[in-house]
């Protein structure tokens, strides 16, 4: 995907439109790069919080792993 791409998946997580414009992006952004992965955590808006989640809980844990601070930084930030 192109930098275009993700941003426009990354604002369509947004949990106030339709379901399936908010699946999509969710199935797109599963095919992320490690790279990419970043761009996830700690998203935008507390509207693409949620969305974010679920595409990083079902990514591949190893893929994760050298974001763990971050996570835990976005995990610990609970307003």
């Amino acid at each position: 995907m192109d930098q275009n791409e993700i941003f426009q998946h990354l604002q369509n997580l947004d949990w106030n439109l339709p379901e399936d414009i908010q699946k999509n992006a969710i199935t797109n952004l599963l095919k992320c790069t490690d790279e990419e992965i970043e761009l996830l955590i700690l998203p935008l808006t507390k509207w693409h919080w949620e969305n974010a989640s679920i595409v990083l809980e079902n990514l591949d844990p190893q893929r994760l792993e050298k974001h763990t601070e971050k996570i835990l930084l976005w995990l610990q930030d609970r307003n």
